[in-house]
């Protein structure tokens, strides 16, 4: 990688973070007011308006740590429009209640009371509705444990999960943001890609950068459950493993559908489920199926190329640079499983057995993954995410630096 002028000037700011502000303000309003004739119309209103003003004025400071949060609004304010606008004219009071808790238990809870509160941000921020009475599916089992031995196992969790994420790091921004002179971060992102011409140094710099997320996603939760159980405000029992098991990536449907989160399943059924029964489409259909794929697929990368653009982004940077990418990453995937299912479809109408191809299916979603995954990828290097440090352990960075060369 040849060293070029960084391109560190970034983008002017030119909106303001209140109208994001009052976009999390309005939801939990919605949520604690009182079910009063027109709460739902109002609140479903002001959302979609906050929420398109928001999209179309995204860039409101260029503090990394600041901007992020708002970045993932739009995975709480479309689950919060799912469960108002599917509740009914009940609301959703009538429709979400926990598993230990009386059903229809906000009914009894007085408007913006604590009660109501709690309840509010539990449905909020519980995506996968743990422990609710619409917990999503293929959620991994959760073991019996003590209090103590959970928190101890979750800081070690975490503590792993730290560790594992700076090497990550460390090497992402060793392959992809380093050249030749050694100088990290002296390169112009504009020009910057995954894919390398020797397949080695492609699968490096590709899965430096697409692991990340699940140890950092891992870290968080680990502390963050570990905190909410030592204070009594949860119980182990919250708290299932974010991600499944290795066995849940032999398919690209497996992959999406259990292993990889599914802290977005609950909106997106919503939305799909609501989609097709407006047409007509009958449940249990291949045009059922398909079309709520490519839907839900369609959606979720929408969102995520659009939370791209509430990021600093150097000024040489086009917003469609550092975004549409992102939606071409999650079309792929719906046309991976689309495919693959065709595929598994012909080789049971064979007859010809399963078993000794299954460890295949690790290598398609490894190769298919491996090919899309820069699509997402030169998107959140065109941002320069990996120039500065994560977690900066002094020993991890000594061993990448003296164990990995630049690439050429």
């Amino acid at each position: 990688m040849e060293p070029k002028t960084p391109n560190i000037t970034l983008k002017v700011p030119e909106s303001s973070i209140v109208p994001h502000i009052v976009l999390w303000v309005v939801q939990i309003i919605a949520l604690t007011s009182p079910a009063v004739k027109g709460r739902r119309s109002i609140s479903i209103i002001l959302i979609i308006g906050l929420g398109i003003y928001c999209n179309l004025h995204p860039h409101f400071t260029n503090n990394f740590d600041l901007a992020q949060p708002f970045s993932l609004g739009w995975s709480f304010y479309t689950a919060v429009l799912a469960k108002l606008i599917l509740s009914g004219s009940e609301g959703p009071e009538d429709h979400y209640w926990r598993v230990d808790q009386p059903a229809r238990e906000a009914r009894g809870y007085n408007a913006f009371s604590w009660q109501k509160l709690r309840w509010t941000l539990s449905l909020m921020f519980n995506h996968r509705g743990i422990r609710w009475n619409h917990q999503v599916k293929n959620v991994p089992a959760v073991s019996t444990t003590t209090k103590h031995r959970f928190i101890v196992g979750q800081l070690a969790k975490f503590a792993v999960c730290v560790c594992t994420a700076d090497l990550l790091y460390e090497i992402h921004q060793r392959v992809n943001f380093t050249p030749t002179n050694g100088q990290v971060g002296w390169v112009d992102s504009k020009f910057l890609t995954m894919r390398h011409d020797d397949w080695r140094w492609y699968i490096l710099k590709t899965y430096s950068l697409a692991a990340l997320p699940y140890f950092a996603l891992s870290m968080q939760f680990a502390l963050v459950g570990a905190v909410a159980v030592l204070f009594g405000i949860s119980k182990p029992q919250d708290w299932p493993s974010p991600f499944g098991g290795v066995g849940d990536m032999r398919t690209i449907r497996s992959f999406w559908g259990t292993f990889w989160h599914q802290q977005l399943r609950h909106m997106l059924t919503s939305f799909t489920d609501a989609f097709a029964d407006a047409l007509g489409i009958a449940r249990g259909t291949n045009v059922s199926s398909y079309s709520k794929l490519f839907l839900a697929f369609f959606i979720s990368g929408s969102f995520h190329a659009l939370s791209q653009l509430n990021m600093p982004r150097p000024a040489n940077i086009t917003a469609e640079e550092c975004s549409i990418g992102i939606l071409k990453f999650f079309i792929w995937q719906a046309c991976a499983i689309t495919a693959e299912d065709f595929v598994q479809w012909l080789w049971r109408k064979t007859g010809w057995s399963t078993t000794s191809i299954r460890n295949i299916g690790y290598l398609w979603v490894f190769t298919s993954l491996l090919l899309s995954l820069p699509l997402a990828g030169d998107c959140v290097l065109k941002l320069r995410i990996g120039t500065g440090s994560f977690a900066n352990l002094p020993l991890i960075k000594l061993a990448v630096t003296s164990l990995i060369p630049i690439p050429p």
